[in-house]
């Protein structure tokens, strides 16, 4: 009995002591980042990509980071209380410890577009104008600390997010295939403008910040292929039914003329919808609620 007994310890001792051992080889396995920063610049509307001189635009925002994973949000919730304008990239830095040599895959996710470099040499290419997109790639690296740099930018923010991944792949004895993956775009999305942004109050004439707002939009809009557009006019209670109805026609009509100017595809149709106030999406007994109320909504449907 004594003898069973003592057999059975060893045997459960040694898968323990394996199991954590097991444990310990795979966190040693996990790189680590350490220093990163965001550094927010401006650029200017016309940028669609990374180009030669982008790291010189004025910086107007440092931000200490722990990880890049910022998945796909609206643009007023990101960076907390990081003042965001209408056209900006960031310059992500930091460094990365591969603990052991061997296989890494990157993985990088983002709205719009995105560029990873490790010590200067390029590793993965998602830049562009488009949704959220998947780009990985693998490369081997031995145990040492690496410079990384991430660019990342955005036109007009009708969504945002990057996600930045790196992950030791065991038992790799070649190099895996890329995988291209691309996230189709859901079939409508909407864009959300506060008429007090674009107008004065009874107005449907475009204000100098609403008109180019306008056209940071229509440069995006441009840009998709593969949808119409919709701009809806929107108002609050006050005043009479005929009066919200002719002023909400006015303003889309307004957006509308604005967005004529740019090209879009000649696939695309661009219409125009008021509904007055007969739409609300917010209580119209506060201010706040009214205010909410009084927009203009771009819809993007994708054929």
């Amino acid at each position: 009995m004594y003898i069973h007994v003592l057999n059975f310890m060893r045997v459960y001792i040694f898968f323990v002591l394996n199991f954590f051992s097991l444990i310990l080889l795979s966190q040693e396995q996990i790189p680590v980042f350490e220093n990163v920063q965001a550094r927010f610049v401006s650029i200017p509307d016309k940028v669609h990509a990374y180009h030669e001189g982008a790291e010189d635009y004025p910086t107007y925002e440092i931000v200490e980071l722990k990880e890049i994973w910022y998945p796909e949000r609206d643009y007023f919730d990101w960076f907390g209380n990081v003042d965001l304008q209408d056209s900006f990239a960031i310059f992500f830095t930091g460094k990365l410890i591969c603990p052991i040599d061997g296989w890494y895959e990157f993985s990088l996710n983002s709205d719009d577009g995105s560029i990873l470099w490790l010590n200067e040499k390029l590793i993965l290419d998602n830049d562009g104008n488009h949704p959220m997109r998947l780009k990985k790639d693998t490369t081997f690296l031995e145990a040492a600390s690496y410079d990384f740099k991430i660019w990342y930018f955005q036109d007009y923010p009708m969504k945002m997010g990057i996600e930045f991944d790196v992950s030791h792949l065991n038992s790799f004895s070649a190099p895996k295939p890329i995988e291209k993956k691309t996230i189709e775009p859901p079939k409508e999305e909407r864009i959300v403008l506060d008429a007090q942004v674009l107008f004065s109050i009874d107005s449907h004439r475009l204000s100098r910040r609403g008109r180019t707002l306008i056209d940071s939009i229509g440069r995006v809009l441009s840009n998709i292929t593969d949808a119409d557009f919709l701009i809806e006019g929107h108002t609050d209670n006050t005043g009479s039914d005929e009066y919200n109805q002719e002023l909400s026609l006015n303003r889309a009509k307004s957006v509308k003329k604005r967005i004529d100017l740019i090209q879009l595809n000649p696939n695309s149709k661009l219409v125009i919808k008021a509904f007055g106030s007969s739409l609300p999406i917010a209580e119209n007994t506060t201010e706040e609620g009214r205010q909410q109320n009084r927009r203009v909504e771009i819809k993007i449907l994708h054929h």
